[in-house]
């Protein structure tokens, strides 16, 4: 009996060490060596101080900046320590009156647009409340605003974001990271100092 206990002891204690210590020890070098950017979030730094991460969406709102998708994540949206959806039904009203504001800001914001050209994730909360992706038609969707605040051609606007497509799937034509077009929205196309991001 006595050697059964110090056995389970002694294999506990190795357990412990194998898969509390030794096993994230080396999933964590495996990463700073060879993923060092997304073990670390994928942090975007510019001029020394981190701007945001490319996993996690920001609530850009100014004309000349790409829209990311709604976001119900806390209160406010885009919260990163309150991930998640409304979990409203398609039939639930204040979804259907949520999704009827987004439409009613969505054709303000780009008078060009057409009710019925209006892509989901241009409208809809993603599950997360933080995907920092929008579909290609969302984004070019919104090439001719951007291109107007910015004083330049929308055949520019939609260059770069074919320049920054992510190769198409089975299941769809293709995606954009927001934080990462914004941004070089500002290193190719840059506005007035005067105008705050």
């Amino acid at each position: 009996m006595t050697f059964m206990i110090k056995k389970s002891i002694l294999m506990t204690i190795l357990l412990a060490a194998l898969t509390c210590g030794v096993y994230p020890g080396v999933v964590w070098v495996i990463g700073q060596l060879v993923f060092h950017s997304k073990a670390n979030g994928s942090i975007i730094v510019k001029n020394g101080m981190p701007i945001g991460s490319l996993l996690i969406a920001q609530g850009f709102t100014k004309p000349e900046y790409f829209h990311p998708r709604n976001s119900a994540a806390g209160d406010k949206g885009f919260d990163g320590s309150n991930s998640g959806a409304t979990n409203f039904s398609l039939t639930n009203k204040k979804y259907q009156d949520a999704l009827l504001m987004n439409i009613k800001k969505v054709l303000a914001e780009n008078p060009q647009i057409k009710e019925g050209q209006i892509p989901p994730d241009m409208v809809a909360t993603s599950a997360s409340g933080l995907d920092p992706h929008i579909s290609i038609l969302n984004a070019k969707l919104q090439t001719e605003r951007i291109a107007r605040a910015r004083g330049v051609g929308g055949e520019k606007i939609r260059d770069l974001i074919d320049s920054k497509m992510s190769p198409k799937t089975i299941i769809g034509d293709g995606f954009v990271n927001v934080l990462e077009l914004n941004i070089s929205l500002d290193e190719k196309f840059p506005i007035n100092i005067g105008r705050a991001k």
